[in-house]
């Protein structure tokens, strides 16, 4: 019989905590419970069509009626968002739960890569409450009376395809 230290020799120390998948599966389904619950606080208070994105709504559906941005109608940002969002009403049909549904996609992806790069530089749990206050502050217009900044139906759409862009980029340039 050993005494001593070789009897323990086993890799794995004595878990006190569950295993840090689980703890980080748990608190991903907590983020994503908790974006579902503001998102179902905020459904339809969105901006007013005519007022908040009736300029952003309208150039989306010239170009996907084959308009020209700059030619063929003023246009004070950038084409990508536009010409995305055009083809999108082209392929899905002109309407705000089309761009609703694109948004809320690239809402996701910025939320993963936001994820990622946090818990890349921080760890997991600074992941879990950087992502928790942005989610919560950030993400949905229910905190103010405003409702045209949230990530549903932003005020400009090149600014949610830029935050994309930008951490793409971003993780890019670090790998």
């Amino acid at each position: 019989m050993a005494t001593g230290p070789e009897q323990n020799d086993s890799a794995d120390p004595p878990a006190l905590f569950p295993r840090a998948g689980v703890c980080e599966f748990a608190g991903l389904l907590a983020l994503a419970l908790l974006a579902a619950f503001f998102l179902h606080l905020s459904w339809r208070k969105w901006p007013d069509p005519i007022v908040d994105a009736g300029a952003q709504w309208y150039g989306i559906w010239r170009v996907s009626q084959g308009a020209a941005p700059y030619h063929d109608f003023l246009w004070n940002y950038g084409p990508l968002s536009l010409l995305f969002n055009g083809l999108l009403f082209h392929c899905f049909g002109a309407g705000m739960m089309v761009l609703v549904t694109a948004n809320l996609a690239v809402y996701g992806a910025i939320v993963a890569l936001a994820y990622l790069a946090f818990r890349l530089a921080w760890g997991r749990l600074a992941a879990f409450a950087a992502l928790a206050v942005f989610i919560s502050v950030f993400s949905f217009s229910i905190l103010n009376s405003v409702a045209n900044y949230n990530f549903a139906t932003p005020y400009t759409h090149e600014a949610t395809h830029g935050i994309l862009l930008l951490l793409l980029t971003a993780f890019f340039m670090v790998r």
